[in-house]
This record gives C-alpha cells, structure tokens and sequence, in this order.
C-alpha cells in the first residue's frame, strides 16, 4: 500500500473535528515554509516621520474602512 492509500485510509476513520484540526496543522507548514523560504527584507520599515504621521492622519478621522479598502484592492 503506498503512503498516499495509507494517508486516504487514515483520512476516511477521522471525525470532522480532527479532520479541521489535520487541515489546519496542513495549512501552518505551508505558512511556515513559504515563510522560510521567503527573501530577507532588508529595506528600512519606515521612512522617518512617516509612523508619526500616520497616527495625525488616523487621529483626524483620515481611515478608510475594511469594506472599504477591500472593494477598492478587490472589486468585491
């Protein structure tokens, strides 16, 4: 039997429960190795001031929603 008709097999006897708890245990290695796979930033955070006048802009009411900010990235 090859690794992959043993993994269905293992997969078939789970509850749903386990089965979302193997699928999320699947889905951080795959964070984790895009992560480390991922080049080094080596660029500066911030422009200096920019953090401080990021905060002027939010404490005057400049924000734009989540709703908002997610129509305008994705049309949705």
């Amino acid at each position: 039997m090859t690794a992959r008709e043993q993994l269905r097999e293992q997969v078939e006897g789970l509850s749903e429960e386990q089965t979302r708890d193997v699928l999320a245990v699947l889905a951080s290695r795959r964070l984790i190795a895009l992560h480390q796979g991922a080049p080094v930033d080596d660029e500066p955070d911030d422009e200096p001031g920019e953090l401080d006048q990021a905060r002027e802009q939010a404490r005057r009411g400049e924000t734009v929603s989540l709703a908002d900010a997610r129509r305008e990235l994705f049309g949705a």
